[in-house]
């Protein structure tokens, strides 16, 4: 007699209660990542940026908005040289000293 596999039920990836409250939810991706490679920048997708889209994102740059990433369900934190903590997600742009860029004064 041959015996019958059992297929393995997916548990389905329940939100923590913060996301639930906030209304966030973990998305996977579908791009590859590797750590402790030293590399350049790699486009990962284009996008037509509408001129509304546009003030939207220079005003979330200066806001200083951050994006929280989540990695292997564990907060990816940034870190900079020479100092002894670590914040949470990485800026989502910056406006360069002196450029006169970023959008509405």
């Amino acid at each position: 007699k041959k015996k019958k596999k059992k297929k393995k039920k997916k548990k389905k990836k329940r939100n923590n209660l913060g996301q639930r409250l906030t209304g966030h939810s973990i998305q996977p991706l579908s791009y590859e990542l590797s750590a402790a490679q030293n590399m350049g920048c790699t486009p990962l997708c284009r996008v037509i940026v509408t001129a509304p889209e546009l003030t939207f994102l220079r005003r979330l740059v200066k806001d200083q908005y951050r994006v929280h990433f989540t990695l292997d369900d564990l907060p990816v934190l940034m870190r900079k040289e020479g100092f002894a903590y670590a914040v949470r997600g990485y800026p989502l742009g910056f406006v360069a000293r002196g450029s006169g860029a970023g959008g509405e004064g």
